[in-house]
């Protein structure tokens, strides 16, 4: 009786194990507390975004810090706060791991010229949106407003203007950024599952 009774479970476990969608409220990345590394020499100026910022993976893009920076340049790009980020020398990539996010917007303002910058949206490594006039003005943030829904992937190629291709980029809007986490149901069910396995054992033993 108990090994049917275990059978039956485990068959509903199975058709259980699902993963359920969560997605987050939108939400507005300034870039700040973000911890400096600190050298020899104090506080670095630039700092590389981490993995998980905004619940998403940052590849290639550095923070520049306003507050502590000789770079004159990039404090007009700062629009909250203290802090921006740094895009265009290095091609930089910004994915969710674990699913989907919508891109809203952000704030873009050249580093130490005007220029031109490209941004591309993916999903399932298919290219679903481009915007290949992003204009970066020297000295003057500009709002571009994007609405992408349902990517996975944001890629900022590398500016190839000439000398200090870079540009500020600064509250950097996203949102429904999706996460996968376990059915508590699921959870429960092998918990249920694991109990009545130790019981069968400890059973079987007795008779034994």
């Amino acid at each position: 009786m108990m090994n049917k009774i275990c059978r039956c479970l485990f068959a509903t476990a199975m058709l259980s194990v699902c993963c359920t969608t969560v997605a987050r409220a939108s939400i507005v990345l300034d870039f700040e507390g973000i911890t400096p590394v600190i050298t020899n020499s104090g506080p670095s100026t630039l700092v590389r975004i981490p993995d998980g910022y905004g619940g998403l993976n940052w590849s290639g893009s550095t923070e520049q810090p306003y507050a502590n920076s000789n770079h004159s340049a990039f404090d007009d790009g700062v629009v909250s706060g203290d802090y921006a980020a740094v895009f265009g020398t290095q091609t930089t990539t910004v994915t969710n791991p674990d699913g989907t996010f919508d891109f809203i917007s952000m704030w873009v303002t050249g580093g130490w010229f005007s220029r031109t910058a490209t941004v591309f949206g993916y999903l399932n490594g298919v290219e679903i949106y481009s915007n290949t006039n992003v204009v970066a003005t020297n000295g003057d943030p500009t709002l571009y407003t994007f609405n992408w829904t349902g990517i996975d992937e944001l890629v900022f190629p590398i500016v190839q203007d000439g000398f200090n291709d870079d540009y500020v980029v600064d509250d950097f809007t996203i949102d429904n950024v999706t996460s996968i986490t376990p059915e508590p149901t699921t959870l429960v069910i092998w918990s249920l599952l694991a109990t009545l396995g130790v019981g069968f054992g400890w059973r079987r033993r007795r008779r034994a």
